[in-house]
């Protein structure tokens, strides 16, 4: 067996496979003996021994909730998984290359049982390694129990010549299989050796958390043997004899490919119902989803979006969504996860309306004209994933004041719609970008959510950013309303000074653009901004006359690209500028296809340069809960300003470059494997919003650090950052933020534009050309006739012996043809 094939993949994170590797279990088993998470491990323990408690935000609720500090800090720990290849993806269709492997879990066990499970494990000869637990009251074992047999699928259809490990069609039987192994292998260790095993180890794609124990075992791979079932039945004595495995690699798979399964044990706990017999694609899909969204009636509504997002995803049609909507609510009610008294049981038009917008509003699957290989991942991440990986990021104190008062629901949202707000602070920075060019921090975002989406709570939270600018602003308009009274109250024969240049930076969405391009050159080339809470009202005022040009002045806000006008008259503004404009904006989903994709702005690349983040709509939902905003969380929002404005000069970061080049690439990479063009179009840009992010992250984080030193702020301390690896996975987020819901919104609209263009482009039509298009694949003169009412009749039958001569058509009888 090769050795590729006994490699298990350690995960960074429990809910992400970013940054995912493949690691052996004998590097595993290093990692927990010399103490790699030793310091976290003490930590885990003393809280476990002490009971205490720790505030994590609800996602049901969208509160802070009381839970135990284990809990949280255990999801710190890397999660290695022993079965196989899950870097693509932790379900079972991104399962790769088997192992023999499964690990089982024994908790809440006395020392003395510990001691003694640890003592009698080591000589089981299919136990290849056992650890204590990171709580220290419990067992980790991984056992050999023989790779389950998977039909032979040819190579060469997947990166790297890789097998698929479960194909899709023996999934459900494969899961069967893992289970009944299992049960069995658990049977034995609750029997012979005490150790009540956890039932959630059944789960395929179960991994067990690292530990620090200087006393793990490890078994030498040429001592180890597998479980042997056939031996071994347990006390069950009413169990049947064993029957013959049948390899699903045999010839008999071809027609009726089932695995021969012994009797599973007694348990108490229920089995996995099933819900359509006929259909075991629902079921896979189901329980391959339940695992990563648990249904919470308070947040029905999304949860049902998501459920219709995901089977889009997987390429379901919107014609059998109904058919998956029931097994789901089958399975649900059987599972007991539906109380009596849920509305979903009481108004199930509800869930119909809300599938039929998760689908509306999701990435499509790949059509067949495409052909792709598989679906890129980087549309599918989920935004509860985002979030998990979130709260794994130490965020500058800034950050973290401008979301601790949101509900979970808009945490994303606000982040984005901040943004651009902080980026407008950094207008003396230079960053070099991964291509070797200097960037200065421009942003541009969008909000996109239903009426009375919460998009409320973002909005206050914007005011607080934009605050220092617009008191910066005051003086300078006051300077200008005084000019402005001098001037009509001046005498006749009274010269006036000349008018004041002075600074405003925040300006109104609808500004004009020749006030614009004033404001721009009086700006001295630092960044203007902007902020609407709708942006109906900019669609309104950009659709006419001279304002059209404002979705340019958008675009090539993003690079700082040129722009003016030029006129004859001393009315309006001319001249020539580097554009440096932020904004952020908020609308329905129609309003912001309204003002952005009927404008050809997704072709154009106007849309692959702003963040967009889609709140779902929270029609049914309980009330969401703001907390006020704190005096020190204002301070905090107050002092981060600062350290933004005081930076200034060049800032180098050449980690930050390294991994969002690494990201971009991943991402090329994996639209390649899918033949995703859509990917593939907005991977670059969505990489550049992640990296602007993330510089803006280092320069709170590091300025943060320098107050807390002692050091006064002053422009030097930009030449003493470092990025952390917090600042790399923020960046790496917002990436993927962007991407998703570039991809999900304007995916489709840039295909059919491309698709169209290039018809345009390659094909001149004629007026004859375009009729012949609408004739019938058999026709009479008469139809002819009918279809161009004005031609005349010898103008008709030249066109009809022009289309013979050409070979288009040929003469059935005298007065009808047929298209060849």
């Amino acid at each position: 067996m090769s050795s590729l094939y006994l490699e298990g993949t350690l995960l960074p994170l429990m809910c992400s496979t970013q940054n995912a590797r493949l690691m052996s279990i004998d590097e595993m088993h290093s990692l927990i003996v010399n103490g790699s998470y030793a310091k976290l491990i003490k930590q885990i323990r003393e809280a476990y021994a002490s009971g205490q408690k720790g505030q994590v935000m609800d996602k049901r609720t969208g509160r802070m909730a009381e839970v135990p500090m284990v809990d949280m800090l255990k999801k710190r720990l890397p999660l290695f998984v022993p079965q196989g290849n899950v870097i693509h993806r932790r379900r079972i269709d991104g399962f790769w290359h088997p192992t023999p492997f499964m690990p089982f879990d024994g908790d809440h066990l006395t020392p003395d049982q510990l001691e003694h499970i640890m003592q009698q494990v080591s000589q089981l000869p299919w136990v290849k390694e056992a650890h204590r637990s990171s709580r220290g009251e419990g067992v980790h074992l991984i056992v050999n129990v023989g790779v389950i047999p998977v039909p032979e699928t040819a190579q060469g259809d997947n990166p790297d010549d890789f097998i698929p490990y479960v194909p899709a069609e023996f999934r459900v039987q494969y899961a069967d299989e893992y289970k009944r192994r299992y049960c069995i292998v658990a049977q034995y260790l609750q029997q012979e050796l005490g150790m009540p095993c956890d039932p959630q180890c059944k789960d395929v794609l179960r991994g067990l958390f690292l530990s620090h124990d200087t006393e793990a075992f490890l078994r030498p791979d040429e001592e180890m043997e597998s479980f042997d079932f056939a031996s071994w039945k347990g006390n069950n004595d009413s169990q049947e004899p064993p029957q013959e495995e049948v390899s699903l690699s045999d010839e008999k798979c071809e027609t009726s490919p089932v695995i021969a399964l012994l009797p599973l044990p007694q348990t108490t706990e229920p089995e996995l119902p099933h819900i359509l017999e006929e259909t075991p694609l629902q079921e896979s899909l189901i329980t391959s989803y339940l695992p990563y969204h648990q249904y919470t009636p308070s947040r029905r509504h999304g949860w049902w979006v998501s459920w219709a997002q995901y089977l889009k995803y997987k390429g379901v049609e919107l014609a059998d969504l109904s058919r998956y909507c029931e097994a789901m609510r089958q399975h649900l009610s059987q599972q007991g996860l539906i109380q009596p008294d849920d509305p979903l049981l009481r108004n199930p038009n509800e869930v119909d309306d809300a599938m039929a917008w998760g689908y509306e509003h999701s990435t499509s699957a790949p059509s067949a004209a495409q052909e792709p290989s598989s679906v890129s991942p980087s549309v599918s991440i989920s935004d509860d994933e985002l979030l998990e990986r979130l709260e794994a990021i130490k965020l500058p104190q800034a950050l973290k004041a401008s979301i601790e008062s949101q509900p979970q629901q808009v945490v994303l949202a606000t982040l984005c719609g901040i943004m651009p707000a902080a980026q407008t602070y950094t207008s003396a920075v230079s960053v070099e970008y991964c291509d070797g060019k200097r960037q200065r921090l421009n942003g541009m975002s969008c909000i996109v959510a239903e009426q009375g989406g919460l998009k409320s709570g973002v909005k206050d939270m914007i005011y607080q950013w934009m605050a220092p600018l617009q008191s910066s602003d005051e003086a300078a308009r006051q300077k200008e309303q005084d000019y402005k009274e001098l001037r009509l109250t001046r005498k006749a024969n009274e010269k006036l000074p000349p008018p004041p240049k002075v600074e405003i930076v925040v300006v109104p969405a609808t500004i004009s653009c020749s006030a614009f391009l004033k404001r721009q050159k009086m700006a001295g080339g630092k960044h203007l901004f902007s902020f609407c809470d709708e942006i109906d009202t900019v669609r309104k005022t950009n659709g006419a006359g001279s304002w059209s040009a404002k979705y340019d002045i958008y675009r090539m806000g993003f690079d700082n690209g040129e722009w003016g006008q030029d006129y004859n008259s001393d009315s309006s503004e001319s001249g020539i500028v580097q554009v440096a404009y932020n904004w952020t904006f908020m609308g329905t989903p129609s309003a912001m296809r309204a003002c952005f994709a009927k404008n050809g702005a997704v072709e154009n690349g106007l849309t692959a340069r702003v963040w967009h983040c889609l709140i779902p709509p929270s029609r049914f939902e309980h009330m969401p809960k703001y907390k006020p905003i704190e005096e020190h969380q204002t301070e905090s929002i107050r002092q981060a300003t600062e350290m933004l404005r005081m930076a200034r000069g060049f800032v180098d970061t050449p980690l930050l470059r390294k991994h969002i080049e690494q990201w971009c690439n991943r991402k090329a990479d994996e639209a390649n494997e899918s033949n995703d063009m859509v990917v593939d179009t907005f991977r670059k840009r969505a990489a550049v919003i992640g990296f602007r992010a993330g510089v803006v992250f280092m320069l709170l984080e590091n300025g943060q650090q320098w107050i807390a030193d002692g050091k006064a702020l002053e422009p030097d301390y930009v030449n003493h950052m470092k990025e952390s690896n917090n600042c790399i996975q923020f960046a790496k987020l917002v990436a993927d933020h962007a991407l998703k819901y570039q991809c999900m919104l304007y995916g489709n609209q840039l295909l059919a534009e491309r698709n169209s263009l290039a018809a345009e482009s390659m094909i001149y039509r004629t007026k004859n050309a375009t009729l012949f298009d609408v004739l019938p694949a058999e026709f009479s003169f008469e139809k002819l006739m009918e279809l161009r009412p004005d031609s005349r009749t010898n103008t008709l039958r030249v066109m009809i012996s022009s289309w013979r001569k050409k070979g288009m058509i040929k003469k059935l009888n005298k007065n009808l043809w047929c298209k060849k």
